[in-house]
Parts: C-alpha cells; structure tokens; sequence
C-alpha cells in the first residue's frame, strides 16, 4: 500500500547563513508528489551508517497523546541522570525543536552540521528526501554525535511506512491512542488506523498500549502476537503513581499519557523517585499551556495545539472542569484556526456544541495559522456561528485579550496556530523541563 502525503511547514525560518537548514528549507513545500514508503529512509539512513540505532531508543506512536508520552519519558530518563535525544514533530516555532538534547533544541549549528551529512548522504545514494525523512535522519545523526544514552522517538504520522520505523530494534515500542485524523492516508476505521501504527511492533521487542478502542486493541494485540511481542498495558499501580505525583501536565487525558509512560519506565527499571520527579518536572509546549494576565485588562490565555477530533475533545473536557471550580472565570474566548486537510468542520461542530452546554459566554476569532494551507476565515468563521475575523493569528490573539482578566482566552486548532503565537506569549526558550513548581494550578483541573 503506498500513500501520498503532504507536510506544512511554512513556519520553517527564513533564509539563513546556514546552508544546513536552507536545505532543509528548500524542501519545505511538498507537494505530495511523492510516495510515502521506507524506501528513501532506509536507504538514506543505510548511507549514514544507520545513526538511529546508535543508542537505546523508545518509539512512540499514537494519534494523540505521543508527543506528550515522548516529553514525559524524556524527562524520566532526564531525572535518572542519562543523557537524552527525543525527535518530535511539527515544530512550533524552530525546526531545530525537532531535535531535542536534554530537553533543550539542538544548538542552531550543530543541527545544520547534521543537515548538512544528511544533504550528502543524500546526494551520494541518489535520494531526495521530504523534509521529515532530512529532519528524522538529521536527528538520529545528531542523537549519535551527542552520545545519548536514550533517544524517545516520536512517529510522525502512522507508523508502519514512517521514516522513523527505520529502528532496527528498539528497547520498547509505545502505542498511546487510536482515533480518527489522516483518514485520507491511515484508513477510514480504528481497525485500519491501528494497523498502520502497529507496524512499529517489532519481535521480541515489549509493546505498551494506552487507552485503547476494543476495536483498535484487537489490532495492536493480534499484531504482538503474529510478530513475538509482549503486550504490556498500564496497572492501576502505575494511575496510583501518577496520581500521588505533582503531575506539571494539565488534563485528564494526560494522566493516562502518563500512566503509560510509567509503565514503561518502571519495565526498564527505572527507580520510583526519578519517574516522581520526571513527572514533576516535565513540560510540554502548547499543551494546554496556561499564560497569566498581564494586567488587570488583560486575559489570561490558554495555548493548545489540539488539531483533530480526539485533541479538541480533550482540551473541551479540561475546560468543562475549569469552569466548575473557577467561578470568577465568566467567559471564554475561543481564537481557532485549522488545516484545510483536517476535519475541520467537525472541530468546529465540537467548539459550538460547548458553546451551547456552558455555564460561561463564550466567543468564537476564526483566524489562519500562518500558511497557505489554512481553512480561509470566512469559511471557519461561518462554521463557528459568524465568529470574528482576524487573519493575523498574532492580532486574532491581541484583540481576544481585550476582554478582560475574568476572561480566558484559548487558542486551539492546529499546531501551526499554536506556534505562530507562542513568541507574542513568551520569552523563554522551548524546553521540556523546568524543575520549578507548575504556576498557577488552579489551572490544572
């Protein structure tokens, strides 16, 4: 089965004295053209000297929940003193987020230098890679360079045909959830979503589910079985733990991610006190990432990149209980953008459908997420009930600010959106861990 697909990535920075990331650059509008297969990863990776299985890896995949799995782990391995890579995608704001060292992008120029044996490597075998495949690959080299005792990998869009199942044999493959997004690529049903991301099940390599659809766990199960996988699930013992931690990630949805990436942590032995103070001090950008009031005229914000059905439910869920225990918050005001190739509409159905049922006004800015690829705003707006227009998401932002300190502003749908306004909200550098308490948590309902 071959597939087609497309990545955005218009955030990419402009034109640079690095001639790394100008290849990288260059690659940056796909088109799609091309076939989605191992074929060109394998190849590429082949050439390099297979980087990817230089060091003790964790592959991830999952419709939601992976990057978040990914950032939880990473901290874990962080808090029992290795030295850690973990590869993710999108990038907010920089591509050099993709490569994470201890938590920390990879510096600008080592990255480019990585990009740069990547553009050889290509030229030698006579590939042309997309710019996930130079991303991924880019990574593994520099996971190699920097001599990381574990890389957490995360799959970039199903599993079976990723660039990232170029892992030989990783010490744990992760499933966190199945859901419907990429329907045009994965299949239409959980059983044919789930398939696609248990191509990452390898034999005698443990296999960890999170919450699963009966339909989709079948998959995964009978998947373990065919190869030679053990199918380990989360025990109530690993919910206990995570329940008596100070879990820094708000939601529900991300007391199940952590539960699951308890599991595996505690399956390669990783003592109780760092997955304690892994969880404490684990962040994850844009994952319902709450920003204070500036001033008393100012609204407080809430940042996430929920851009599917499951993403949107979740964020929904979090807020459902904020307003149950935050009385003084009277409003919300939802700025949205989406991808033309996502169910946007649905999203849109599930934003009014909470407009309807809440105990707060609520306002809807449709916006764009900065690319050519966004849902125009006339037709967002007209989804969302005649919502506000602001093209300029930065402006969108500003303008739903305006409303007041007994307002909440959320910013949700797309990861793209999530990244054009996070440098107009804060000023410190992307990381996933800060050893400081969560602030404000009355927010972590």
């Amino acid at each position: 089965m071959a597939f087609i697909l497309t990545e955005n990535t218009d955030t990419t920075p402009g034109a640079k004295d690095l001639q790394g990331l100008n290849y990288l650059a260059q690659h940056a509008l796909w088109d799609g053209s091309r076939e989605f297969s191992l074929d060109i990863p394998t190849r590429l990776c082949r050439e390099l000297g297979n980087p990817q299985d230089s060091c003790n890896t964790v592959h991830v995949a999952g419709t939601n929940g992976k990057g978040s799995v990914c950032a939880i782990l990473s901290a874990i391995f962080r808090a029992a003193g290795f030295r850690t890579g973990q590869f993710t995608s999108p990038h907010l704001c920089d591509p050099t987020e993709r490569c994470l060292i201890d938590s920390l992008p990879c510096a600008e120029a080592c990255f480019d230098s990585a990009l740069l044996e990547v553009k050889a490597a290509a030229e030698r075998c006579g590939v042309d890679p997309s710019y996930f495949e130079i991303s991924a690959a880019a990574s593994f080299v520099e996971f190699k360079r920097s001599e990381v005792d574990w890389a957490v990998v995360e799959v970039g869009l199903g599993g079976r045909l990723d660039a990232t199942n170029v892992i030989k044999r990783p010490q744990a493959s992760v499933i966190t959830s199945i859901a419907f997004d990429h329907t045009h690529v994965l299949g239409d049903t959980l059983a044919l979503i789930a398939a696609e991301k248990a191509g990452i099940i390898k034999a005698g390599v443990p296999a960890f589910a999170g919450k699963l659809e009966p339909e989709a766990f079948d998959v995964i199960a009978e998947t373990a079985d065919r190869v030679g996988s053990p199918l380990i699930r989360v025990e109530d013992r690993d919910r206990e733990l995570v329940v008596s931690s100070k879990l820094a990630l708000r939601g529900a949805h991300q007391q199940d991610n952590a539960a699951l990436a308890v599991r595996v942590a505690r399956h390669l032995s990783i003592v109780e006190s760092d997955i304690k103070t892994g969880l404490r001090c684990v962040r994850w950008p844009a994952r319902l990432e709450y920003f204070a009031p500036k001033s008393e005229n100012c609204a407080a914000v809430l940042l996430d990149a929920a851009h599917n059905q499951a993403g949107v439910e979740s964020a929904l869920r979090y807020l459902a209980e904020l307003l149950e225990k935050r009385s003084a918050l009277s409003s919300i005001v939802f700025v949205v953008a989406a991808l033309e190739r996502k169910d946007w509409g649905e999203m849109a159905r599930q934003l009014t459908a909470f407009r309807a049922q809440s105990s707060a006004e609520v306002e809807f800015v449709a916006t764009t997420c900065g690319s050519k690829a966004s849902v125009p705003t006339e037709q967002l707006a007209e989804k969302l009930d005649g919502a506000q227009q602001i093209g300029n998401p930065v402006e969108a932002l500003q303008s739903a600010r305006q409303r007041g300190s007994a307002t909440l502003c959320v910013v949700i749908g797309s990861c793209y959106l999530a990244g054009a306004v996070r440098p107009s909200l804060c000023g410190k550098a992307f990381s996933t861990w800060d050893e400081s308490e969560c602030s404000n948590p009355v927010y972590k309902a």
